[in-house]
């Protein structure tokens, strides 16, 4: 399910890559494929959302 194109921005001079992946273009035309795509989506953003809520939050640092 790697065929999706990621999503990234440049800031200054340096490429920010972020977590969120394009469907590719030729699942809106394959509706049954494209749901198959967007439940593993869905299983894989449940997995870092249970990750994140066990681990413990983190100390804010004093920048002012």
């Amino acid at each position: 399910m790697s065929c999706g194109l990621g999503i990234n921005y440049e800031e200054v001079g340096r490429l920010i890559d972020l977590s969120f992946w394009r469907v590719p273009e030729r699942l809106f035309e394959e509706p049954d494929e494209l749901l198959v795509w967007a439940r593993s989506a869905l299983r894989a953003a449940r997995r870092v959302a249970a990750r994140r809520s066990r681990t413990a939050p983190r100390a804010r640092s004093a920048s002012r």
